[in-house]
């Protein structure tokens, strides 16, 4: 087969290179400017559609996931907290924190980064390759009551749920 000949495109397309296919002319281009090898020009192709389907799907989780806001613990300011510190946050933020399920209760005055810091916890269990739900105190309450709702009428409203084991419900009792 004539190299040519071969419809780079639509194969591209059946293997679901979304963004190999957006990509690759001009990677050609840049490739044959600066002379790379074609282990470099492979090598990057591939890595730009992995970063791609990564960040696709942290955005793809994220809104999943009902957050009120995205933050990270990067933007959170321990400088106004004096009794916390980002090394006593440091087993939440790890995957083990989900895969043991342990469990983190943010108590303190309204306006002092709780919501902020079980988003950053959520987030980050995201970017280990865990689900997250984002809850408020108030939707365990509105939960049942769908599920009593649902028994008497058959176009009640599903209540949002969680359906991998490796979940994790972030519940925030001082949001409304």
């Amino acid at each position: 087969m004539n190299p040519t000949d071969i419809d780079l495109e639509s194969l591209l397309k059946r293997l679901h290179l979304a963004n190999a296919r957006r990509i690759w002319r001009d990677l050609i281009v840049r490739a044959e400017t600066e002379q790379w090898s074609f282990h470099h020009f492979l090598a990057l192709l591939v890595a730009e559609e992995v970063a791609h389907r990564q960040q696709t799907r942290l955005a793809r989780l994220s809104r999943r996931a009902q957050f009120p806001f995205l933050k990270t613990i990067d933007d959170f300011d321990f400088t106004y907290q004096s009794t916390l510190r980002l090394a006593l946050l440091g087993s939440a933020l790890a995957p083990d924190f989900v895969t043991e399920g342990r469990c983190l209760i943010l108590h303190g005055k309204p306006g002092r980064g709780k919501t902020h810091l079980a988003v950053a916890i959520a987030y980050r269990a995201i970017q280990n390759g865990f689900d997250a739900l984002f809850v408020t105190a108030g939707t365990p309450i509105r939960t049942s009551w769908w599920s009593m709702k649902s028994a008497t009428s058959p176009t009640a409203p599903t209540p949002p749920t969680c359906s991998s084991t490796s979940s994790m419900t972030v519940t925030n009792a001082g949001a409304p």
